[in-house]
C-alpha cells in the first residue's frame, strides 16, 4: 500500500472550493499519477531485490505493456473487482498508522492510495489465457 499522503488532498479540496478548477483539475491528476509511479517504484524495487529487475524491457511501451515478471493486483479492478477484500487488507497492513483510512463503500482516503497483491510468478498476468 502507498499514499501521498492526506496534504495534497486538502490542496486539492481547498482549489476545488475556491473555483479553481484548472488547477484543481491539474493537481488532482498529477496527485493520482505520482500515486501510481510510487506503487510502480516499490513494485521495481521488489523485482530487483528478488534478482528479476534484468527482465524489465526499456522504455515507455514496455512499462506499459507489463513487459516484466511480475503483476500488481489492486482491489476494485478488473483482476480483483472485490473491494471488500479492502477489510482484510487493513486488518492485516493497519495503514492507520500512515494516515489511510476506509469508507463505508471500501474505498481508501486519501484518494491518492492504492494497494496491490503482487505476484512475481512468471506466468503472472491480466487475464492471461
Amino acid at each position: 500500500m502507498v499514499t501521498i499522503g492526506e496534504q495534497i488532498a486538502e490542496e486539492i479540496k481547498r482549489l476545488f472550493k475556491a473555483d479553481a478548477y484548472h488547477d484543481y483539475l491539474i493537481l488532482h491528476g498529477f496527485s493520482v499519477q505520482v500515486t501510481e509511479a510510487l506503487a510502480e517504484y516499490w513494485h521495481e524495487v521488489m523485482r530487483r531485490e528478488l534478482g528479476i529487475e534484468a527482465e524489465k524491457p526499456a522504455g515507455f511501451k514496455g512499462d506499459v505493456k507489463r513487459g516484466y515478471q511480475g503483476s500488481r493486483y489492486g482491489f476494485g479492478f478488473p483482476a480483483c473487482p472485490d473491494l471488500d477484500m479492502h477489510k482484510d487488507l487493513f486488518r492485516l497492513l493497519n495503514p492507520e498508522g500512515i494516515g489511510v483510512s476506509l469508507t463505508e463503500t471500501m474505498e481508501m482516503v486519501p484518494e491518492q492510495t492504492t494497494s496491490a497483491i503482487i505476484s512475481h510468478h512468471p506466468q503472472a498476468r491480466y487475464f492471461a489465457v
